[in-house]
């Protein structure tokens, strides 16, 4: 196992934590600003160098990861490309 694998992994594991810590106050992180995301509620939570979007249902505690992607990726076009 090389170096750049081992890194990999670590950042793996750095995702799944921050997406697992969205059980207790998922609404911490900002809205995104743009419609319609911003009215469906969808959040931005950084990790490194990496952005996770997701949408909170507190009433039936739900949290649905939309996407994770590079954090210098434009967010919005990438977000064109979801059925909405």
């Amino acid at each position: 196992m090389n170096i750049l694998h081992l890194h990999f992994l670590n950042q793996e594991q750095r995702l799944e934590k921050a997406i697992l810590s969205l059980e207790k106050m998922p609404h911490r992180f900002r809205l995104f600003e743009k419609e319609p995301w911003h009215t469906r509620g969808l959040c931005q939570m950084p990790v490194d160098n990496f952005v996770v979007l997701y949408i909170p249902k507190t009433e039936i505690k739900t949290v649905t990861i939309i996407r994770v992607m590079y954090g210098r990726r434009n967010i919005e076009k990438q977000l064109q490309n979801i059925d909405k």
